[in-house]
């Protein structure tokens, strides 16, 4: 697996991933809608965090603490991600003040996807062959990385589903 691939593919998400942001703000980030199981901040928060833990593995860095904090599920803050609150099968909360702002949110989003680009790009093509366990799946520390990628493209997926639901104009004509 080539290591500047693989930091391309990651990058690519970004857009795929913000363009589906559009038409959201501050007042609509916590926004959701019935049977729909997640809102935009939350969505920044959650693949962020996904993303940060895997590029962690590969740089030997902590997650950002920049953006998270551990907490309940109710710690969020206007400046920070609780981290429980934002974990796979966490239930997103509809209160704005228990997550950071949208800004804060593409913030932490850009810093992961660059983050794990470059953890990427600068990974040996014999380290992206190590095989690893993830969440009982065996597969390699590169194929780790595309599937973080999927990852976001599913959670997009999440976004587009929302906006028809709540009436916001298609991105994708």
């Amino acid at each position: 697996m080539d290591p500047s691939t693989l930091a391309q593919t990651v990058r690519y998400t970004e857009g795929l991933f913000t363009r589906f942001l559009e038409g959201f703000d501050e007042a609509s980030r916590a926004r959701q809608a019935p049977d729909l199981p997640n809102h935009p901040i939350w969505l920044l928060g959650h693949c962020g965090f996904s993303m940060n833990r895997v590029a962690a593995e590969f740089d030997g860095a902590p997650i950002a603490g920049d953006y998270y904090i551990e907490g309940d599920g109710s710690s969020g803050t206007p400046a920070l991600f609780d981290i429980t609150s934002i974990r796979i099968r966490s239930i997103p909360h509809d209160d704005p003040n228990l997550y950071p702002s949208l800004e804060t949110g593409r913030a932490c989003f850009h810093d992961a996807i660059e983050r794990l680009a470059n953890a990427a790009a600068n990974s040996t093509r014999d380290w992206l062959q190590q095989e690893i366990d993830m969440h009982g799946t065996l597969l390699t520390r590169g194929d780790q990385v595309i599937r973080l990628c999927f990852h976001n493209g599913y959670h997009a997926g999440q976004l587009g589903d929302l906006r028809r639901a709540i009436g916001l104009p298609r991105v994708i004509a």
